[in-house]
């Protein structure tokens, strides 16, 4: 097209729309022949909320951080109490009593990978006991759990929920769970815990987060050593008879060729003999009670269960306090 032939009016026709729109707008602003209108600031209040909005979704973008990959969560259990069977990570163990508690630590660690990124927000960690426990407590002991809010609700399940700016950053972070075996049925099996870490984005599951025991082989402990009755209150001179059981694994529970652990008397010198051996040396009495007898009435273990029964007598001028207890060994052998 030839644009000396284009006729003047038509580039001022196609402009007046354009000047339309912005003279709209300048209008709408409040702002037409040099007069500011009311409008103006329901313009203003107008930008200010699409700003107000712009910054919060900007601002909230920490909470859609996700764990990284290669994040780690250990969960170690050892027995702390009785001194003798201190470091137990599995296999049979004695049941609790009022005098002698038998204590469980479980040590929960999570690693976050260096240099991160940090956990989404909301983040926490849930730690689910066997139901057979007791006396369950939880704190955070190092980390971004330091200070948690740590809660035991029904079924033994523990949570804790990470205080401050809710995120686990790069680095270590630690719980530390302890629960009692009290009075239990002799064979109660106690199951590994089960450990679930969490942020606002849900549960972490493998492959960006690894679940493993501690360094040793944790795994299912058994309550092997009973004694009946845990407690008693006695009159001076009135005997009491205390029975402890010591019960066998069944050598087909681990399958055979598996590391057995066996409870048996601290004196016994042929422990894999199949035969309960115990003697007066592995009786301990304390505060004011008097060994009365001291017999093995089971010694066959070929039905898995031996039996020590004990006899004593509160003695003056009372009132007092005093325990009985048996000397055990923990081995271990192959079946």
């Amino acid at each position: 097209m030839d644009e000396r032939n284009l006729p003047i009016k038509g580039i001022s026709s196609l402009l007046r729309p354009i000047l339309g729109l912005g003279r709209g707008l300048l209008a709408f602003a409040g702002l037409e022949e040099g007069r500011l209108h009311p409008r103006a600031a329901v313009l203003g209040a107008l930008i200010a909320a699409l700003a107000l909005g712009a910054f919060l979704v900007r601002g909230g973008e920490q909470a859609r951080a996700v764990f990284p990959t290669g994040t780690t969560v250990v969960t170690d259990q050892e027995v702390i109490a009785p001194s003798g069977l201190f470091g137990a990570d599995a296999g049979p163990i004695p049941e609790g009593t009022p005098a002698q508690p038998t204590t469980i630590q479980y040590t929960v660690t999570v690693t976050i990978p260096i240099p991160g990124p940090s956990s989404g927000n909301n983040a926490s960690l849930t730690v689910d006991l066997d139901d057979a426990l007791s006396n369950v407590s939880a704190t955070g002991t190092g980390g971004d759990f330091l200070g948690a809010n740590c809660n035991v609700g029904a079924g033994n399940v523990v949570t804790c929920t990470v205080g401050g700016d809710t995120d686990l950053d790069p680095g270590t972070h630690t719980v530390t769970i302890l629960a009692d075996v009290g009075d239990l049925p002799p064979g109660t099996e106690i199951s590994t815990a089960t450990t679930t870490l969490s942020d606002v984005n849900g549960a972490c599951a493998a492959p960006t987060c690894t679940y493993t025991p501690g360094a040793g082989d944790d795994g299912a402990y058994f309550v092997d050593v009973t004694v009946d009755p845990e407690d008693e209150v006695n009159l001076v001179g009135v005997d009491e008879v205390f029975t402890f059981s010591i019960r066998v694994r069944d050598p087909d529970d681990p399958p055979t060729g598996d590391a057995v652990d066996l409870i048996v008397c601290d004196s016994d010198a042929t422990p894999a003999d199949n035969t309960l051996g115990c003697t007066l040396g592995d009786v301990v009495i304390t505060g004011p009670l008097q060994l009365v007898s001291f017999s093995v009435i089971d010694s066959d273990l070929s039905d898995l269960v031996g039996m020590v029964q004990v006899t004593v007598r509160p003695t003056g001028p009372g009132p007092g306090a005093g325990t009985v207890a048996l000397r055990l060994d923990r081995i271990t052998g192959t079946d």
